[in-house]
């Protein structure tokens, strides 16, 4: 496996990590409980950032190397920048209706559920097509000279939240995943 799907399906196992959290923060919020703000909004921070500014271009890229190899194959794929483009109108839905609950406006508790429901499905659907068909396809079709090509086409952006080094403004998020981290294995 190359580095750059290796990093590609690391970045969906912290995604997905990331909306199991979101996920239990929103059921707190449908209830009217203690729910954790601070994360919830760094949780949607990080998905307005990283995925657009490093995860989404990655995948774009390798995409553009498949058409390139095999355009039969990208058939079998649909329109993925498309598709990129389409999440980001539904992060900044959900992330408007948080910044508005955070403002103290008058918003609906259900509505607000909903749209961060439906953002935590729709999460999940694309990121399952992309294991399941685009990560295959472009694993078989892609020789090592293209993912040479597209690894050197590519900054290497680090991850603010699960690199190396943790940007100031998600500690307080790390530090919520670590303990819950901790309970999970607690619990077991």
């Amino acid at each position: 496996m190359t580095e750059t799907l290796r990093r590609l399906q690391e970045d969906h196992l912290n995604i997905a990590r990331l909306l199991e959290v979101l996920e239990h923060q929103l059921a707190l919020f449908a209830e009217d409980g203690d729910v954790d703000y601070e994360v919830m909004e760094g949780v949607m921070e990080y998905m307005r950032r990283y995925p657009d500014l490093a995860h989404h271009p990655r995948e774009d890229r390798v995409m553009l190397q498949l058409q390139k190899r095999d355009p039969k194959a990208v058939e079998k794929i649909g329109d993925l920048a498309g598709e990129h483009r389409r999440l980001k109108g539904v992060t900044e839905r959900f992330a408007t209706a948080l910044e508005n609950v955070l403002a103290e406006q008058e918003v609906s508790r259900d509505a607000v559920t909903a749209l961060g429901r439906d953002y935590v499905a729709q999460q999940r659907t694309h990121m399952r097509m992309e294991n399941e068909r685009f990560f295959q396809i472009a694993e078989r079709t892609l020789t090592q000279a293209d993912w040479a090509e597209v690894d050197s086409d590519l900054a290497q952006t680090s991850d603010p939240l699960f690199g190396p080094k943790i940007a100031e403004e998600y500690e307080v998020l790390r530090d919520h995943l670590l303990q819950w981290d901790r309970e999970d294995r607690d619990a077991e």
